[in-house]
């Protein structure tokens, strides 16, 4: 289950990073990875 979790997150950050691209801006990308961070964080606690 939790490669599946992985697998999930690793997916967000790809297509965070496919939009960021295809608008050439890429400030979304730091409020994506803190919040995935934030997300992990709270899981494992």
């Amino acid at each position: 289950m939790r490669m599946v979790e992985a697998w999930a997150y690793v997916l967000v950050l790809a297509g965070v990073a496919v939009g960021c691209a295809y608008t050439k801006t890429w400030w979304p990308m730091y409020p994506a990875v803190g919040l995935l961070g934030l997300l992990i964080w709270f899981r494992q606690v």
